[in-house]
């Protein structure tokens, strides 16, 4: 499931999603975050954003970091267009460990301020 929070600059939007990233770690539930802002050169490229998604939900789902790493060991995974990094860092590696992934429950992903990247 996918949940898309958008509307006019300034009206808080960063603030939920901060909120949301607080209250889904304190229940357990949040995987992974990437908030882009233009201010900082780490979070305004936005072929970093299924990299560090990937790093993070390696660290919180140890099922899913083993596939990933049978990703990471062929040649340019993480490299080329969004939608192959996707792919190839998030989707077929998830789908890979879902058996044990799936008893695990809910996991909250959290891409903010999208526009900024």
């Amino acid at each position: 499931r996918i949940f898309w929070l958008n509307g006019m600059a300034g009206t808080g939007k960063t603030t939920i999603s901060i909120s949301l990233a607080d209250y889904t770690r304190d229940k357990g539930l949040f995987r992974a975050g990437f908030f882009c802002s233009r201010d900082f050169d780490e979070t305004r490229d936005i072929k970093r954003i299924f990299p560090s998604i990937a790093y993070q939900l390696s660290l919180g789902i140890p099922e899913y970091g083993e596939k990933l790493i049978d990703v990471l060991a062929k040649p340019f995974a993480t490299f080329g267009a969004l939608e192959t990094q996707l792919r190839k860092l998030i989707i077929e590696p998830m789908a890979q460990a879902s058996i044990s992934i799936e008893r695990r429950g809910l996991h909250v992903i959290i891409i903010d301020a999208l526009d900024e990247c």
